[in-house]
């Protein structure tokens, strides 16, 4: 059977995240995965760093043979600051506090425990909070609210465009049907005659013409 791994993240505020590293059957894992190879969780962020969690199934080197190893590992350029609390288990071991990680590097344990104490799955829960975060370039949170409020302004812009038109197109239509109701009220109306009315103007063409002859 292939081992699977997974990865679950709460954000408990901006810069602190609980993340679960899970990688079932774990003696499929150190087989597959011989010294100095990784298995290696999804990406996650806190604050504006992304970050990733490194497991070593059979020691990251030499000096961790029949251990485990495992890092948190800074996924971008510039450099933060963290604290961590890692439990793998009823083990668990922590970074001190504001403990520095350099841009695409990582920090943690070569000999985090033995293999053999790890059980037939690893369950991994870090911890981790960020204390800060290189600036390199312009805030990118800043950045991120001044798009963000042009992006509303444009839209209300468009909206207002967009119903104006609608409207313009709504009163034509109801000008239009109006109009046409109006014009039917204007035709001529023929009025049926009535049968006296003709028998009158008949007579009365008689008489006239008899008065002449």
């Amino acid at each position: 059977m292939a081992y699977t791994s997974s990865t679950w993240v709460i954000h408990q505020d901006w810069d602190k995240a609980s993340v679960t590293f899970e990688i079932t059957d774990f003696a499929a894992a150190a087989a597959a995965n011989k010294m100095g190879k990784p298995i290696v969780s999804k990406p996650f962020t806190i604050g504006t760093s992304r970050f990733t969690i490194r497991v070593y199934p059979s020691g990251e080197n030499a000096d961790a043979e029949n251990q485990i190893s495992v890092f948190l590992t800074n996924s971008d350029d510039h450099k933060v600051a963290v604290s961590c609390d890692i439990m793998v288990g009823g083990k668990k071991n922590s970074f001190a506090s504001d403990r520095e990680i350099t841009g695409e590097n990582s920090r943690g344990w070569r000999k985090f425990m033995e293999r053999k104490d790890v059980g037939p799955n690893l369950t991994l829960v870090a911890d981790i909070t960020l204390k800060k975060e290189e600036l390199t370039e312009v805030d990118r949170g800043v950045v991120d609210k001044n798009y963000l409020k042009e992006m509303v302004a444009d839209m209300k812009e468009d909206m207002k465009t967009e119903m104006k038109k609608e409207m313009n197109v709504q009163l034509t239509r109801v000008k239009t049907e109006m109009n046409a109701e109006i014009a039917k009220t204007r035709q001529p109306i023929k009025i049926p005659e009535c049968p006296i009315c003709q028998t009158l103007k008949n007579f009365t063409s008689y008489l006239i013409l008899g008065f002449w002859i």
